[in-house]
Protein backbone atom coordinates (compact mmCIF):
# COMPACT_ATOMS: atom_id res chain seq x y z
CA UNK A 1 0.00 0.00 0.00
CA UNK A 2 1.29 3.17 -0.82
CA UNK A 3 1.94 5.64 1.89
CA UNK A 4 -0.38 8.33 2.37
CA UNK A 5 0.52 11.86 0.52
CA UNK A 6 -1.54 14.97 0.57
CA UNK A 7 -3.52 16.07 -2.47
CA UNK A 8 -4.05 19.36 -2.14
CA UNK A 9 -2.92 22.46 -4.32
CA UNK A 10 -0.38 24.60 -3.52
CA UNK A 11 -1.32 28.17 -3.64
CA UNK A 12 1.25 31.05 -3.97
CA UNK A 13 0.02 32.58 -0.95
CA UNK A 14 -3.37 32.34 1.78
CA UNK A 15 -4.79 35.44 -0.93
CA UNK A 16 -4.08 33.55 -3.67
CA UNK A 17 -6.15 30.34 -2.64
CA UNK A 18 -9.14 32.75 -1.17
CA UNK A 19 -8.68 34.59 -4.31
CA UNK A 20 -9.51 31.28 -6.64
CA UNK A 21 -12.69 31.20 -4.26
CA UNK A 22 -13.91 34.67 -6.09
CA UNK A 23 -14.69 32.08 -9.02
CA UNK A 24 -17.62 30.54 -7.14
CA UNK A 25 -20.90 31.06 -6.18
CA UNK A 26 -20.62 30.40 -2.84
CA UNK A 27 -23.35 31.85 -0.07
CA UNK A 28 -23.18 35.35 1.24
CA UNK A 29 -22.55 33.09 5.16
CA UNK A 30 -19.59 31.37 3.66
CA UNK A 31 -17.22 34.32 3.34
CA UNK A 32 -16.86 34.92 7.17
CA UNK A 33 -15.84 30.98 7.67
CA UNK A 34 -13.07 31.23 4.80
CA UNK A 35 -11.83 34.10 6.02
CA UNK A 36 -11.36 32.63 9.48
CA UNK A 37 -9.39 29.80 8.03
CA UNK A 38 -6.49 31.82 6.58
CA UNK A 39 -6.82 30.74 3.00
CA UNK A 40 -6.17 26.81 3.90
CA UNK A 41 -9.04 25.53 1.64
CA UNK A 42 -9.60 22.17 2.96
CA UNK A 43 -10.05 23.71 6.55
CA UNK A 44 -12.54 25.83 4.93
CA UNK A 45 -14.04 23.19 3.72
CA UNK A 46 -14.51 21.22 7.03
CA UNK A 47 -15.49 24.22 8.72
CA UNK A 48 -18.42 24.90 6.21
CA UNK A 49 -19.48 21.33 6.11
CA UNK A 50 -19.76 21.44 10.20
CA UNK A 51 -21.63 24.64 10.09
CA UNK A 52 -24.11 22.86 7.92
CA UNK A 53 -23.55 23.88 4.42
CA UNK A 54 -22.20 21.24 2.68
CA UNK A 55 -23.45 22.41 -0.61
CA UNK A 56 -20.75 25.69 -0.23
CA UNK A 57 -17.71 22.87 1.12
CA UNK A 58 -18.21 20.95 -1.61
CA UNK A 59 -16.98 23.78 -3.74
CA UNK A 60 -14.84 24.83 -2.04
CA UNK A 61 -13.08 21.42 -1.35
CA UNK A 62 -13.17 21.32 -5.42
CA UNK A 63 -10.43 23.79 -5.59
CA UNK A 64 -8.42 22.78 -2.36
CA UNK A 65 -8.14 19.50 -4.05
CA UNK A 66 -5.19 18.44 -6.55
CA UNK A 67 -6.68 18.51 -9.80
CA UNK A 68 -6.62 14.58 -9.97
CA UNK A 69 -7.63 14.06 -6.72
CA UNK A 70 -10.76 16.01 -7.40
CA UNK A 71 -11.21 14.00 -10.65
CA UNK A 72 -10.96 10.99 -8.36
CA UNK A 73 -13.21 12.32 -5.94
CA UNK A 74 -15.91 13.09 -8.95
CA UNK A 75 -15.30 9.41 -10.27
CA UNK A 76 -16.03 7.99 -6.66
CA UNK A 77 -18.84 10.11 -6.06
CA UNK A 78 -20.14 8.92 -9.57
CA UNK A 79 -19.70 5.42 -8.58
CA UNK A 80 -22.27 5.47 -5.14
CA UNK A 81 -25.04 3.71 -5.88
CA UNK A 82 -26.92 2.80 -7.92
CA UNK A 83 -23.90 4.19 -10.11
CA UNK A 84 -24.47 5.09 -13.77
CA UNK A 85 -27.36 3.84 -15.60
CA UNK A 86 -26.78 3.78 -19.05
CA UNK A 87 -23.38 2.24 -21.49
CA UNK A 88 -22.89 5.71 -22.14
CA UNK A 89 -22.34 6.63 -18.47
CA UNK A 90 -20.22 3.95 -17.96
CA UNK A 91 -18.10 4.28 -20.43
CA UNK A 92 -17.73 8.21 -18.82
CA UNK A 93 -16.76 7.20 -15.66
CA UNK A 94 -14.18 4.56 -16.57
CA UNK A 95 -12.37 7.01 -19.29
CA UNK A 96 -12.42 9.11 -16.13
CA UNK A 97 -10.73 6.96 -13.98
CA UNK A 98 -8.37 5.74 -16.70
CA UNK A 99 -7.16 9.03 -16.78
CA UNK A 100 -7.19 9.26 -12.86
CA UNK A 101 -4.85 6.15 -13.28
CA UNK A 102 -2.32 7.50 -16.19
CA UNK A 103 -3.21 11.19 -17.12
CA UNK A 104 -2.22 12.29 -20.26
CA UNK A 105 -3.12 13.54 -23.24
CA UNK A 106 -4.87 11.36 -24.98
CA UNK A 107 -7.00 9.75 -21.97
CA UNK A 108 -7.95 13.61 -21.38
CA UNK A 109 -9.51 13.47 -25.02
CA UNK A 110 -10.98 9.93 -24.81
CA UNK A 111 -12.50 11.56 -21.54
CA UNK A 112 -14.17 14.81 -23.32
CA UNK A 113 -15.50 12.01 -26.10
CA UNK A 114 -16.97 9.89 -23.68
CA UNK A 115 -18.53 12.91 -21.59
CA UNK A 116 -19.65 14.12 -24.89
CA UNK A 117 -21.04 10.83 -25.57
CA UNK A 118 -23.39 10.39 -22.39
CA UNK A 119 -26.16 13.16 -20.49
CA UNK A 120 -24.11 15.58 -19.48
CA UNK A 121 -26.63 16.23 -16.37
CA UNK A 122 -25.04 13.02 -14.88
CA UNK A 123 -22.41 12.81 -12.18
CA UNK A 124 -20.25 10.23 -14.15
CA UNK A 125 -20.26 12.58 -17.65
CA UNK A 126 -19.33 15.53 -15.54
CA UNK A 127 -15.98 13.49 -13.51
CA UNK A 128 -15.22 13.01 -17.11
CA UNK A 129 -15.11 16.42 -18.29
CA UNK A 130 -13.41 17.22 -15.33
CA UNK A 131 -10.50 15.02 -16.32
CA UNK A 132 -10.30 16.58 -19.22
CA UNK A 133 -10.15 19.85 -17.98
CA UNK A 134 -7.76 18.50 -15.40
CA UNK A 135 -5.30 17.99 -18.84
CA UNK A 136 -2.67 20.14 -19.95
CA UNK A 137 -4.96 21.53 -22.98
CA UNK A 138 -8.77 21.62 -23.76
CA UNK A 139 -7.27 22.25 -27.61
CA UNK A 140 -7.68 19.52 -30.12
CA UNK A 141 -4.57 17.65 -30.51
CA UNK A 142 -3.77 18.96 -33.68
CA UNK A 143 -3.21 22.26 -32.68
CA UNK A 144 -1.26 24.28 -29.90
CA UNK A 145 -1.77 23.49 -26.72
CA UNK A 146 -4.30 25.67 -24.64
CA UNK A 147 -4.43 25.27 -21.24
CA UNK A 148 -7.66 24.82 -18.94
CA UNK A 149 -8.58 27.67 -16.64
CA UNK A 150 -6.81 26.50 -13.34
CA UNK A 151 -10.76 26.38 -11.38
CA UNK A 152 -12.68 24.90 -13.84
CA UNK A 153 -11.49 20.89 -13.20
CA UNK A 154 -12.46 21.72 -9.72
CA UNK A 155 -15.45 23.50 -10.13
CA UNK A 156 -16.62 20.57 -12.55
CA UNK A 157 -15.41 17.98 -9.78
CA UNK A 158 -17.42 19.58 -7.14
CA UNK A 159 -20.50 19.21 -9.94
CA UNK A 160 -20.16 15.92 -10.60
CA UNK A 161 -20.22 15.20 -6.72
CA UNK A 162 -23.24 17.78 -6.24
CA UNK A 163 -24.97 15.58 -9.00
CA UNK A 164 -24.33 12.33 -7.29
CA UNK A 165 -25.72 14.05 -4.19
CA UNK A 166 -29.33 14.55 -5.60
CA UNK A 167 -29.91 11.98 -8.19
CA UNK A 168 -31.11 9.15 -6.83
CA UNK A 169 -32.51 10.44 -3.66
CA UNK A 170 -32.35 14.18 -3.91
CA UNK A 171 -34.25 14.11 -0.66
CA UNK A 172 -31.30 12.84 1.51
CA UNK A 173 -28.58 15.18 -0.05
CA UNK A 174 -27.44 17.05 2.79
CA UNK A 175 -26.23 13.81 4.46
CA UNK A 176 -25.21 13.01 1.64
CA UNK A 177 -23.16 15.89 0.49
CA UNK A 178 -21.83 15.92 3.98
CA UNK A 179 -20.57 12.40 3.95
CA UNK A 180 -19.20 13.08 0.55
CA UNK A 181 -17.02 15.89 2.22
CA UNK A 182 -15.85 13.66 4.81
CA UNK A 183 -14.61 11.22 1.79
CA UNK A 184 -12.75 14.29 0.15
CA UNK A 185 -11.03 15.31 2.91
CA UNK A 186 -9.95 11.68 3.15
CA UNK A 187 -8.89 12.01 0.00
CA UNK A 188 -6.99 15.70 0.48
CA UNK A 189 -5.49 13.58 3.45
CA UNK A 190 -4.06 10.94 0.89
CA UNK A 191 -5.86 8.33 2.82
CA UNK A 192 -8.55 7.14 -0.21
CA UNK A 193 -6.17 7.22 -3.16
CA UNK A 194 -6.64 5.84 -6.66
CA UNK A 195 -2.86 3.92 -5.91
CA UNK A 196 -3.83 2.04 -2.60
Amino acid sequence: MASAQARLQRFESPEAATARLAKLDLGDAAGPIITSTGGDLAAAARALAAAGMASDAVSVLGQALEKRAAVWWACLAARREPGPSSPPEVAALAAAEEWVRQPDAAKAQAAFMAAEAADMGSPAACAALAAFFAGESIAPPNVAPVPPPDHVAGLVSAGAVQLAAVRHRPELAPQTLAAFVDRGLAIAAGRESWET
